[in-house]
């Protein structure tokens, strides 16, 4: 099975920056068969610290690795057993999941604000066969 990170969304102070919540998903995929896992992590960042990142500086890379570094041992064990479950699932019943008919998902980070405050999510581009576009936040 594949397996790969998104951030869908974080959550920042104002006043430094600092991401104090990140909502990330885990996809595993499988030939056609897709799976996936949401959850939040939640951090309480201190500005003075040598190692702080303030929003505008951070990467996808480094809050990827915020998650996994914090993982308990055996926890991504955890997460594949868990996708491996929801994809067993689907072969049995047979069900893909997909996009409906002549349309096709293309991803973009983007950068957005919502208040005082900025996070980053993921836009899906819409394309359908006669060519219209429908663009929606996933965040």
């Amino acid at each position: 099975m594949n397996t790969y990170w998104k951030i869908e969304q974080l959550t920042r102070r104002a006043s430094d920056g600092g991401v104090t919540a990140v909502h990330w998903r885990l996809f595993g995929e499988e030939g056609e068969f897709r799976a996936s896992l949401y959850g939040e992590f939640r951090t309480n960042p201190d500005p003075s610290s040598p190692d702080f990142i303030p929003f505008d500086n951070l990467s996808e890379a480094e809050v990827i690795n915020w998650i996994t570094s914090t993982l308990r041992e055996g926890r991504m064990n955890d997460f594949i057993a868990d996708l491996t479950v929801q994809i067993e699932q689907q072969k049995k019943s047979g069900d893909l999941r997909q996009a409906p008919l002549g349309v096709s998902h293309e991803h973009t980070r983007q950068t957005f604000g919502v208040g005082d405050a900025h996070c980053y999510g993921y836009v899906v581009h819409d394309f359908n066969v006669d060519g219209g576009r429908h663009d929606s936040w996933i965040v």
